[in-house]
């Protein structure tokens, strides 16, 4: 069920289009947080100051996202291209230890 959530929460298709909504993402949130700064500088009169400190914000915090939704990429890309049945079965000529075994 966890793996569904993450599955829902990362686009499907062609890993080049997964990866380049990651820009679309950061681009979103910092005009976002530039038009959010440019709306506060017009009511309260303080031109450059609200829009440079909401560009500022918005960087760090879509870098903050993007590092953070490359990473859950990266690692669900992992555990897909992993063989399923790779940690449910051991393979037959492996041994097992166990705690007799160390002991002797």
């Amino acid at each position: 069920m966890e793996q569904d959530r993450e599955r829902r929460r990362i686009p499907s298709g062609p890993p080049v289009w997964r990866y380049a909504t990651l820009g679309t993402e950061l681009a979103g949130g910092l005009v976002g947080f530039v038009l959010l700064g440019w709306a506060i500088d017009r009511q309260l009169g303080s031109s450059p100051i609200a829009v440079v400190t909401a560009a500022i914000l918005g960087c760090i915090g879509g870098m903050v996202h993007l590092i953070r939704r490359a990473m859950q990429m990266q690692q669900e890309t992992q555990r897909s291209a992993r063989p399923r049945d790779e940690h449910a079965h051991p393979q037959k000529n492996e041994t097992h230890r166990t705690d007799d075994d160390e002991q002797r």
